[in-house]
């Protein structure tokens, strides 16, 4: 099943290449699709579209990949939108 999940992470997490860990994960899972952004509260988003244990297996590898620098992963869980191409870095 298709879903999309808006995940925000919190702790020490810009500055630290945390955008671009995102990306290349996202690149190893080609079925997902979405962006990633820092915002200005310190946190990082990350919205992303595919089969839900591919995106929960994509959810693990960022954790595991920045665990030193998150503090807390927040997930809401939706349906999809098929807005996205590809899984970009948001300026």
């Amino acid at each position: 099943m298709i879903k999309r999940a808006e995940i925000t992470y919190s702790g020490n997490v810009q500055g630290v290449g945390f955008r671009f860990a995102a990306r290349n994960i996202a690149g190893m899972f080609h079925e997902i699709s979405g962006y990633v952004e820092n915002m200005s509260d310190g946190s990082v988003s990350v919205v992303c579209e595919g089969e839900q244990k591919t995106v929960e297996r994509f959810i693990v590898a960022i954790e595991l990949e920045m665990a030193g620098y998150i503090r807390d992963v927040k997930v809401l869980w939706s349906d999809p939108t098929g807005e996205f191409n590809g899984f970009k870095i948001r300026h």
